[in-house]
């Protein structure tokens, strides 16, 4: 932003400039102002008409669920007051909140702002008395960011560009948060703790994976218990926190297709890790992180299908299998049978392409098993006899 033409004023001087610079008959003003429930929402408004003011004004209205009936009733009050205040100005309304609750506030207000005409005014005037920070200040730096942009092009091409440069801007942001989460996933924690407590390659011991269950085999529970919670926080921090975190700065707005996007660029670090020349394990414990970021309610039940699995079978890979199968059929039933929400629709395909994700990473596994020499856990097993 430019600071060079930035000028301050309060108190009585806001309205000794106003009369002086938009009372200007070659000026026609734009407002962008919030129709909310702050007192101070008409204050601005009023300044302009009693400067005298060519004005029009976009009323930006905004909605979020189940609020409080007494600032329904003052929000109310002051979009009527400012109606009858700008006779040129139009209700936006703006939903703070998307079908999975992420707040894309900001997302929708710079959607709105482009779609307005710019052309026939000198000025815009953003008021963000009555406007949340999460709204005002995207709607600022759309407005202000793009001048240099603009300057010297022909108005009908004016919005094109600043939108244009506005979603380069944001792409290029998503992409630095995929490769942020897949340097996360890319950690290598089994081969770490090989290193660390006998100074082995876990890669050359046991399965030759470098995941959890080669630790539980080779070096004992205690350092599987570690790797295993490193690994679950690998999936479960770029999908719980990073992509909620920095959701108004990507290119769109859907929070569960940006956690799915950030949690499956972890595993393929897990998976491919750059850190030990793209060979790492099979992805389960960072898939389980990213499961629980994305269905903590239903990840638990497929946790217990793992659990039963493991205590009759034995077998770690047919556990893993069967848990990641279970979990569409649990996001299909539990709405039916409880009052929780269904998944969004990218959610709900993601869980489906989980299985799929499992049994190509378990292919050697589906091989040795056929074969009769997939590793057993004959301790874990509750129906286990002992031979002889």
């Amino acid at each position: 932003m430019r600071w060079d033409q930035c000028i301050a004023h309060s108190g009585q001087e806001v309205a000794e400039f106003a009369k002086d610079f938009f009372a200007q008959g070659d000026r026609k003003i734009l407002l962008i102002a919030g129709a909310g429930f702050d007192p101070r929402s008409t204050l601005v408004a009023q300044c302009l008409v009693d400067a005298g003011a060519a004005l029009n004004a976009v009323l930006i209205k905004e909605i979020r669920p189940k609020p409080a009936q007494n600032l329904k009733d003052l929000a109310e009050g002051n979009k009527t007051d400012l109606e009858n205040l700008l006779h040129n100005s139009k209700v936006i309304e703006i939903e703070i909140f998307g079908t999975d609750n992420a707040v894309v506030g900001g997302r929708n207000v710079i959607k709105a702002l482009h779609g307005l005409n710019y052309e026939d005014f000198t000025d815009v005037v953003v008021d963000i008395s009555a406007l949340s920070i999460g709204t005002s200040f995207p709607a600022i730096r759309f407005l202000t960011e793009r001048i240099d942009a603009i300057v010297g092009c022909h108005p009908c091409t004016t919005h094109h560009i600043s939108y244009l440069c506005y979603m380069i801007e944001h792409s290029l942001f998503f992409i630095a948060l995929l490769f942020l989460s897949y340097v996360i996933g890319s950690i290598p924690t089994s081969i770490i703790m090989g290193k660390l407590v006998k100074g082995i390659d876990i890669r050359e011991h046991g399965s030759g994976n470098a995941g959890g269950t080669n630790v539980f085999r080779v070096l004992g529970w205690k350092p599987a218990l570690v790797v295993l919670i490193v690994d679950v926080g690998k999936g479960w921090l770029p999908p719980a926190v990073l992509a909620v975190y920095f959701i108004d700065y990507m290119p769109i707005s859907d929070l569960g297709f940006i956690q799915i996007a950030c949690g499956f660029a972890s595993i393929l670090g897990h998976t491919y890790t750059i850190f030990a020349k793209f060979k790492g394990g099979k992805g389960v414990g960072t898939l389980g992180g990213m499961l629980i970021a994305l269905f903590p309610i239903a990840t638990p039940l497929c946790l217990m299908v793992f659990i039963i699995t493991l205590m009759t079978t034995g077998y770690v890979s047919v556990g893993s299998m069967l848990a990641s199968a279970s979990l569409p059929l649990f996001l299909f039933i539990l709405p039916a049978v409880t009052s929780i929400s269904p998944p969004s629709l990218s959610l709900m395909i993601f869980s489906l392409l989980v299985p799929w994700f499992i049994v190509f990473t378990h292919r050697s596994n589906i091989s040795r098993l056929r074969d009769g020499t997939e590793n057993r856990f004959e301790k874990a097993m509750i129906f286990h006899r002992k031979a002889g």
